[in-house]
């Protein structure tokens, strides 16, 4: 076996990919606003494991909201105003999760996984929401194909690029190096190659 061989076997992992799911709220509490909220969340874990969403957008609401003034479907709802932001997926399915962000701009989001937890999406501005209080049972999931083109009708999104994993850039300097410290190891000992 060469080095470069053994060097590749030990540094190779494969690139971490994550989920992405749709969701979707519909309105079930009185003086609610009818209709169903439909959006994405992007960055959970492949297969099993808890973590922080990298991305939210809200991709449609029912126009008896109105038109939010910052919030639009390329909008990202993690940012510095998110308070809380915990999915747990298993098996490829959202078993829990607990999502707050309230905008200054006027806008909120909840999702919360307990029971009667409240799943909402809320214009502050005028007071009016989509909203039910049935916790896991209250938001739809379904996980997207990694090169989804989100939900139909709405804006494309393309699928997270692999990162690669530290082992990668090992093998790649290794690569580099190593036929240089070899012709040094060669040209040291007076090893002829065989070449004219």
């Amino acid at each position: 076996m060469t080095a470069a061989a053994a060097i590749s076997m030990i540094c190779w992992q494969p690139a971490a990919q994550a989920a992405n799911y749709s969701f979707s709220i519909t309105n079930t509490l009185g003086g609610g606003t009818a209709g169903t909220v439909r959006g994405e969340i992007d960055g959970l874990p492949n297969g099993s494991g808890t973590g922080k969403a990298t991305a939210i957008f809200v991709r449609s609401w029912p126009s008896g909201l109105n038109a939010f003034a910052a919030l639009t479907p390329t909008t990202n709802l993690v940012s510095n105003a998110t308070q809380f932001n915990t999915f747990t997926v298993t098996n490829g399915v959202i078993s829990a999760f607990n999502f707050l962000t309230v905008s200054s701009s006027g806008y909120t989001l909840q999702l919360n996984s307990n029971v009667n937890g409240q799943d909402t999406l809320t214009n502050l501005t005028n007071g009016r929401f989509v909203t039910n209080f049935g916790g896991i049972n209250g938001v739809r999931f379904t996980q997207l194909p990694v090169t989804s083109t989100a939900l139909a009708g709405d804006f494309v999104t393309s699928a997270d690029a692999a990162v690669p994993e530290p082992g990668s850039f090992a093998l790649f300097a290794a690569g580099l190096g190593l036929p240089g410290v070899l012709t040094s190891f060669r040209r040291r000992m007076g090893i002829r190659t065989g070449h004219a």
